[in-house]
């Protein structure tokens, strides 16, 4: 079953989890990726493992920004 995790937000709040979408085809899967980049620089987000919750030191301070 095609899904992607996404952490929604352009200053995420501390202990903020990312929301996994399910998709029962590749092709709505792709369409809703096609959605959310359409509309990028309105409302940011990212693409994350599942289960994936939000850590400000780790995210700013070690490593990803």
């Amino acid at each position: 079953m095609p899904k992607i995790t996404i952490l929604w937000g352009e200053t995420p709040e501390d202990g903020q989890e990312a929301k996994t979408y399910k998709f029962k085809t590749k092709a709505e899967l792709e369409a809703f990726k096609f959605g959310i980049s359409e509309h990028e620089g309105w409302y940011e987000w990212e693409e994350v493992e599942e289960g994936y919750v939000f850590r400000f030191d780790q995210y700013y301070i070690g490593g990803r920004k």
